[in-house]
């Protein structure tokens, strides 16, 4: 097995690693959504018992604008410092990985400044034919639920009755938006700081194109892999070929773009593997598999109705159908690499649509 089948095994782990630091970048928001809670509460315990002006109301209302938006903005202003940190340690994992798998080489790690450079200067997907800026995406976060957090006051006031009643109505109704900034919170870190990572490995293969020849597309071998991450697994890209479809390619994203080492720079290792959680019988089944395991052909070992759990009862009728893994994976995706529908897939002229239609008949 050549060195790029050890990268997939060291990367699959390393995964699951980035998973964990991009949950606890989610979980950083709660003291700022806490202080919130209490601040806003502040403002409104404030209030006199008499009916306020317009324009008091107003001041009230500004007053927890600000609130919201200095603590939201704090947080967000935290999370980038913290993938600046996090560029760092890819750096260093990127190099460390590299010399001891290659052959007669020592890696360089390229700057954070230019890690930096990527991540904010590349196209960042969040769904189909969907792209913003990774800046765009953050700052979005704190605006949306800023926002939201406005409207719950401003809909208290005109709800009427005394100072103290429209307090408590908005009180409230605080904690179910604070929970859904929490895990909207979770969702912008683990996209945008996969987005972080994989430029950090842009950023490598430019500082080490001596011996990096392109990238490998890694998912997640479990049922929660998305269809055009599944059907993108283990697909090698030079490194200047257009349309790479760096992840994340869609919120929640845990794919990983991996480097790909020239032939000349490799050593044989029969003993890589990569971790695999499917479910069977309804239970997780975590166990190491081959690091050259593909997403499709480990799915075909599975029993039909833990297919079926993944793929839904048409596709995975029409999988077990089809004999070419590689074949189905190509045809569930579009040249951008968007998933297609079923309905859209019924209507394409391959063997995909043939083996659909003749089931629907």
């Amino acid at each position: 097995m050549a060195s790029n089948d050890v990268l997939t095994g060291i990367y699959s782990s390393h995964s699951i690693y980035l998973e964990r630091v991009a949950a606890g970048f989610g979980l950083a928001v709660n003291p700022y959504l806490a202080r919130i809670d209490a601040r806003v509460g502040a403002v409104l315990n404030k209030m006199p018992a008499r009916a306020l002006t317009t324009e008091q109301r107003n001041e009230v209302l500004d007053e927890i604008d600000a609130i919201n938006r200095g603590e939201l903005q704090g947080y967000t202003a935290e999370y980038k410092e913290n993938n600046k940190e996090l560029a760092e340690h890819e750096n260093e994992f990127n190099a460390k990985t590299l010399t001891t798998v290659a052959v007669d080489y020592t890696a360089v790690a390229p700057t954070v400044a230019a890690v930096n450079s990527i991540a904010i200067g590349s196209p960042m997907k969040v769904g189909d034919k969907q792209f913003t800026t990774y800046n765009r995406y953050v700052n979005a976060y704190w605006k949306k639920y800023a926002d939201m957090i406005n409207s719950i006051a401003e809909a208290g006031f005109l709800t009427g009755g005394t100072n103290r009643e429209i307090a408590n109505a908005i009180m409230s109704a605080l904690p179910d938006d604070l929970k859904r900034a929490s895990n909207g919170a979770k969702t912008m870190a683990r996209t945008a700081t996969n987005h972080y990572a994989n430029a950090a490995t842009k950023a490598f293969v430019d500082k080490n194109d001596k011996v990096l020849t392109g990238y490998r597309f890694i998912a997640t071998l479990d049922g929660d892999t998305s269809q055009q991450c599944r059907s993108l697994d283990q697909q090698v890209f030079p490194q200047n070929a257009n349309n790479i479809p760096f992840p994340p390619l869609h919120p929640n994203c845990r794919s990983r773009m991996i480097y790909e080492v020239d032939a000349r720079y490799r050593y044989d290792d029969s003993a890589s593997e990569r971790p695999s959680t499917f479910e069977v019988d309804g239970d997780k089944d975590k166990k190491r598999v081959s690091s050259k395991a593909i997403y499709y052909n480990e799915l075909g070992k599975l029993d039909a109705a833990s297919q079926d759990a993944v793929l839904g009862p048409t596709l995975g009728k029409a999988f077990r159908k089809m004999d070419d893994n590689a074949l189905f994976a190509k045809q569930t995706i579009d040249s951008t690499y968007n998933p297609i529908s079923i309905k859209d897939l019924k209507k394409k002229d391959n063997e995909l649509s043939r083996v659909l239609n003749e089931q629907a008949k």
